[in-house]
């Protein structure tokens, strides 16, 4: 389905918003085009009281007109408060029947394949501008979501990376093609700028007309940014990248791409501390280059025995 086609806009129109939304919308402008129509009924016939009959009638006429007076007052009250309980109840009908987005389920679905096919550090790799905030990372995952009074589901995901190489634990490299990524886990609430984010919406759906709803109503951003230092876990299926391996202490270890749309958890709660390379066995360290490691405690001495 494309949003460039107005049938797939139209059908994800009616996934967000239902299939009955535009006779919905009808149905309420009807209503609020009729409710002025009784208004002018309600005093009809009120134009030909003639205070004139009361003349000379002495104190029994200025009672009379009191009683009148009273009348009319009530009469009023009574109208404005039938017009304040017509329009409380219309606006909580328009409440109740106003249409209401329907996102994705709460959690992405699980990859099918989950076992952890290599780990590392972010080591390098293209800046990508946020579509959230102002700043760029290597790569990026935002979910959007619409606020509810019983939950709701996201209406919008998206990953990307430009370019991602990621230092693996055994001394190898994974890259991480341009395109379409998965991150695992709950991503942290963010502060957005809705305009920026309204704009990378209508990059998304260019077809959106001005009188037309938004396929991707939001109230709240969720997002997760990867840079340098940040360990991720790859799941799924690796292999040889084609380019071969490079030269150097990475000779024998090769390079390594994922099979398919590569799929990322970011191991949370630990802190990294790398260098601009990955960590190169004793004797081949080049330039200033360090590699922090932790030194062993000494083992405790037995007492001599004399």
């Amino acid at each position: 389905m494309s949003l460039q086609d107005p049938r797939g806009r139209a059908r994800l129109d009616d996934e967000v918003w239902g299939p009955d939304s535009r006779a919905r919308k009808a149905r309420q402008a009807a209503r609020a085009g009729a409710g002025g129509a009784g208004i002018g009924s309600v005093l009809e016939g009120c134009g030909g009281c003639d205070a004139g009959g009361l003349d000379g009638c002495g104190e029994l006429g200025s009672e009379a007109a009191i009683v009148v007076l009273g009348i009319l007052l009530v009469a009023g009250v009574a109208i404005v408060l039938f017009w304040f309980v017509r329009w409380l109840v219309r606006a909580i009908r328009e409440k109740l029947e106003r249409p209401k987005p329907h996102g994705a389920l709460r959690a992405a679905p699980r990859p099918k394949a989950r076992v952890v096919a290599a780990s590392g550090v972010v080591r390098d790799g293209t800046p990508l501008a946020l579509p959230w905030a102002a700043g760029s990372a290597f790569a990026y995952a935002m979910e959007l979501y619409e606020a509810r009074p019983f939950g709701g589901g996201a209406m919008l995901r998206e990953a990307v990376s430009a370019r991602l190489e990621v230092a693996l634990d055994d001394g190898r490299v994974l890259r991480i093609p341009a395109g379409r990524i998965r991150v695992l886990g709950s991503l942290p609430q963010v502060e957005g700028e809705r305009a920026r984010i309204e704009g990378r919406l209508g990059l998304l759906d260019p077809g959106r007309g001005p009188d037309q709803a938004s396929l991707f109503p939001f109230d709240h951003v969720r997002g997760l940014t990867l840079g340098p230092g940040t360990r991720v876990e790859v799941l799924g299926e690796v292999t040889q990248s084609p380019e071969g391996s490079e030269g150097g202490y990475r000779a024998g270890a090769g390079v390594l791409v994922p099979v398919g749309v590569p799929v990322l958890r970011v191991v949370s709660g630990t802190r990294i501390a790398t260098a601009a390379t990955p960590a190169m066995p004793a004797g081949e360290l080049e330039g200033d280059e360090e590699i922090e490691a932790e030194e062993p405690e000494p083992a405790a001495r037995r007492p001599r025995r004399d």
